[in-house]
């Protein structure tokens, strides 16, 4: 078995390369960002419930008087943790050695949520689909390879919300009552994200569109001087800029055709179809245009767009926004 500060190593790298989380940095921060002091808290049983808001993610969700929510930020070298943590207990200020995160160090009672975002490292990937909630206990996977008390629980689960990508925690002590653990997946279930504002910027470079509703199966419209916003029949995607080089780059102004459904240069013969494939001979890959498929729809609908990734429009792709209807 691994020792503490090999361990706390595997978990940044996982941070950094993959979804994972840094349940040790939300511990030292609870003692840090302005809940840690006080007496230990009661069973969150029959208590009346309260609502925690994220200002930085525009997440919200209940919990009971009986569990103590607040926000956190850790900075490391490369990389930075921001969320929200809820707990049942006060953890004390000796437990701040974020090399070393031995959860036996808590209360056996212990229940504790963290829902985390984190920046830094590798840019994650905007393509990630958006949750649907409310959140299951079902989708929270055990973690493995850390070291845990006899009897004690920590699950994780990444998701997508409002061009967020984020990951939630939840650890469980060997002796955490039934009734705090309740409460803990209730918070889990309550969780949402407020509404968005048409023009606003959000998550990972997202900017935000209409709803969904205002663009009918087809529509294909322009968003800048040669980038285009299409709607097919499972879903949307952009088109824009050349799909090897910057996205802003383009050989000509763009115009669409509808009739044929492609695209044409202004002044020229050169042709592309709804994916972006030049249509004429002895064309490479060189002369695809750029699909930017970072284009999701938000937690209240609205379209959010993404310029932060390109890809050819290869006909998997094509399959799987245009379904039977692809050529």
């Amino acid at each position: 078995m691994p020792g503490p500060r090999k361990m706390f190593s595997e978990r940044l790298a996982r941070c950094l390369f993959a979804p994972g989380i840094l349940l040790a940095a939300a511990l030292l921060l609870s003692s840090c960002a302005g809940g840690g002091s006080g007496a230990e808290p009661k069973s969150s049983a029959g208590t009346a419930n309260r609502v925690y808001r994220s200002s930085d993610f525009g997440f919200h969700f209940s919990y009971p008087a009986g569990l103590r929510a607040h926000d956190f930020h850790r900075d490391y070298t490369m990389v930075s943790f921001k969320g929200a943590v809820v707990t049942n207990e006060a953890v004390g200020r000796d437990f701040v050695d974020a090399n070393a995160p031995d959860l036996s160090k808590l209360p056996p009672r212990s229940v504790l949520l963290l829902i985390q975002h984190w920046e830094g490292g590798p840019i994650p990937s905007p393509d990630e689909q958006e949750a649907r909630f409310p959140l299951r206990a079902s989708s929270f996977a055990p973690l493995h390879r850390v070291n845990l008390p006899a009897g004690a629980s920590w699950r994780e689960h990444p998701f997508s919300a409002n061009g967020w990508n984020f990951v939630a925690d939840v650890y469980f002590g060997p002796q955490a009552g039934r009734s705090d653990r309740t409460a803990i997946w209730r918070i889990v279930s309550s969780l949402r994200f407020r509404s968005l504002r048409t023009g606003q910027r959000t998550g990972h470079g997202f900017r935000v569109l209409k709803k969904k509703d205002s663009y009918p199966v087809g529509y294909v419209g322009r968003l800048s001087a040669n980038r285009f916003l299409i709607r097919a029949p499972h879903g949307f995607y952009g088109l824009g800029g050349m799909a090897m080089s910057m996205p802003s780059k383009f050989p000509c102004p763009i115009r669409f055709e509808r009739a044929k459904f492609e695209f044409a240069c202004r002044n020229g013969s050169k042709r592309w179809d709804r994916m972006g494939r030049p249509l004429w001979k002895g064309a490479s890959n060189r002369d695809f245009l750029g699909v930017l498929p970072a284009v999701k729809v938000g937690q209240d609908g609205h379209v959010l767009f993404s310029p932060n990734e390109s890809a050819f429009g290869w006909r998997p792709l094509e399959r799987r926004l245009w379904g039977n209807s692809a050529r």
